[in-house]
């Protein structure tokens, strides 16, 4: 817990989490200790090589406990490749003002296609002040997307 600087982050690592490991360590053993129960801080410190001391809930104290160990399958080549295979670099983002790829929808697009969905549904419903309403945001949408120089119109 010493590695840790942040005090609030250490502090809800003491605090929130239910089930604590913990190796001998003489780091910040009060707070750890006192964050376990009544575990005292020399049961910790005098922890022997490759055992813990574990606390849960509805315990009053720490108790110890050595893991089996444990021989694991070697991976497998698909595996290796997968983790080891070099990601993929993320689009880097268009500048403002320069239309979206011809494959990705601009933000206005979307904002048409919402509009017109929602008219349909303000028609369909006879919310005729609803309907006029979005008309009215659907022309705004497309003189604007028109006075940036991309014509959005998708009448064909």
């Amino acid at each position: 817990m010493g590695q840790i600087k942040d005090d609030h982050v250490r502090n809800s690592l003491y605090t929130n989490t239910a089930l604590k490991f913990v190796a001998r360590t003489s780091a910040d053993i009060h707070n750890l200790c006192r964050s376990m129960g009544t575990t005292e801080p020399d049961f910790v410190n005098t922890l022997p090589q490759y055992q813990f001391a574990f606390f849960g809930p509805s315990m009053e104290s720490a108790v110890k406990v050595k893991l089996p160990l444990v021989e694991f399958a070697h991976a497998r080549q698909e595996d290796i490749r997968f983790f080891t295979a070099k990601k993929e670099q993320p689009k880097a983002k268009a500048k403002p003002g320069t239309p979206p790829p011809e494959d990705e929808p601009s933000i206005d697009d979307l904002a048409l296609a919402d509009a017109y969905a929602q008219l349909a549904l303000a028609i369909r419903r006879g919310n005729t002040a609803r309907a006029a309403e979005l008309q009215d945001h659907i022309d705004g949408l497309q003189k604007r997307t028109k006075s940036d120089g991309f014509d959005t119109d998708w009448k064909g």
